[in-house]
């Protein structure tokens, strides 16, 4: 197998601390059941390319037998006659060729080489789809966890609000409602945070069956680069890269070659056949033979009760089928290259305004926090300011998390999470 090149982000960060997706990515590839099955099964079809090599080369034998014989003595009319041993001993050597097949060796040939460059565009798919799965479970755990961390931060700082408030109520400066209403916010926190450490556990988990690794010290994963600025040039380039599209148009090619094949039966078969044998007291002890043959045999086909005729009209169906199976898979394809750029291009323009927003809330809340030390600003406002920088942060790590997983589907759909070098 040539060498993978993964078009992946490296982070910068102390690697010796912390893990980054390009570090986890390759033991992951390798110990993958997935991939593993995917390798087995191209290497059980290219084994079938050199079964049908063997139709250009003789098949040799040779035989060798040894035994004993008594005949016993018999009465004639000239007298007796003793038993008579003999030690039969025989050697052969046989050679048969097949002389022609009607061309059936040649497209086959065909047929099995269409048959490997589909199960290799298969086992491409298969590591680009690993690839895209294992991405969004790292993306995706490490979003849960700053997730996890900002709501149990969060939870940390209304629950100082919430005494705060408990102890400015008591010396009347603010009034039970304001009380209530910190109880519920701290309340909400608290669910939150529950919620929050539920995805961890569900994320850590995805995680480490993928990665076969604990989830320990994850840096952040970046998005892929889109080279191109252009949806209708990321559609050109689908037809020919996408290894599904690659898979489906070479297992056409081979149901085709089958039909070829299969009409091929209707013409003759010339076989060429050798022999050459020797003997020792085959026939009594005085015995000693040698004998070759040379045999050039022709077989055609003359009725079979339409078997073959049946035979190719299934296979000519199943070459048309696969030709709609093309045509759907290229919709397909083209509707889910489409669907991943519009979400590319959606959270690539959600980043900027939820950061814009993050930071205004950042500074709103600080400034609402001094106006309610001097008593212009109610104490309920503070508590909204923080859930609105909860949720502005929680939002930028979402949208990150999905502009991710579109470059990387983008770059799956158009065959360019792997790159192969030359064979």
């Amino acid at each position: 197998m040539a060498p993978l090149v993964f078009l992946l982000t490296l982070v910068a960060g102390d690697k010796s601390l912390a893990m980054t997706l390009e570090e986890a990515l390759p033991e992951a590839i390798i110990n993958s059941p997935k991939i593993q099955s995917a390798r087995a099964k191209l290497n059980i079809t290219r084994e079938n390319l050199r079964q049908i090599f063997s139709n250009y080369l003789p098949t040799v034998l040779i035989d060798m037998s040894r035994g004993r014989e008594r005949d016993d003595a018999k009465t004639t009319e000239t007298g007796s006659r003793e038993a008579e041993i003999t030690n039969a001993k025989t050697a052969k050597i046989s050679m048969s060729v097949n002389l022609y097949r009607g061309g059936k060796t040649e497209i086959e040939t065909e047929e099995a080489n269409n048959k490997i460059r589909a199960d290799e565009a298969s086992l491409k798919g298969q590591i680009q789809s690993f690839i895209l799965e294992a991405a969004t479970a790292y993306s995706v755990h490490y979003k849960n966890i700053k997730t996890r961390e900002l709501n149990i931060n969060n939870k940390a700082v209304l629950k100082v609000h919430l005494e705060a408030a408990k102890a400015r109520s008591k010396y009347g400066e603010i009034s039970d409602t304001n009380v209530f209403q910190a109880k519920a916010r701290f309340a909400d926190a608290v669910a939150k945070e529950i919620k929050s450490k539920g995805d961890f556990l569900i994320s850590k988990v995805n995680f480490e069956s993928i990665f076969a690794t604990d989830a320990m010290g994850l840096l952040p994963a970046s998005p892929l680069k889109i080279e191109f600025t252009k949806l209708d040039e990321l559609l050109n380039l689908v037809t020919s890269n996408n290894f599904k599209l690659i898979n489906l148009r070479e297992l056409l090619k081979a149901a085709r070659n089958n039909a070829r094949n299969l009409k091929r039966d209707l013409l003759p078969v010339v076989d060429f056949d050798a022999d050459y044998t020797r003997g020792w007291q085959v026939s009594n002890q005085y015995s000693d033979s040698r004998s070759a043959k040379f045999v050039v045999s022709l077989s055609m086909p003359l009725y079979r009760g339409g078997s073959t005729y049946s035979k190719i009209r299934q296979a000519s169906i199943s070459a048309a089928k696969l030709v709609s199976d093309y045509d759907q898979a290229l919709l397909d394809v083209k509707k889910e290259l489409m669907q991943a750029w519009f979400n590319y291009k959606s959270f690539q323009s959600q980043i900027i305004a939820l950061k814009e927003s993050a930071l205004s809330s950042k500074i709103v809340l600080a400034r609402i926090k001094k106006e309610v030390d001097v008593g212009s600003r109610a104490f309920i406002e503070v508590l909204d300011a923080e859930q609105e920088l909860l949720e502005s942060n929680a939002s930028i790590l979402r949208a990150t998390n999905e502009l991710l997983a579109a470059t990387y589907k983008i770059k799956e759909i158009t065959g360019q999470l792997i790159l192969y070098g030359s064979r």
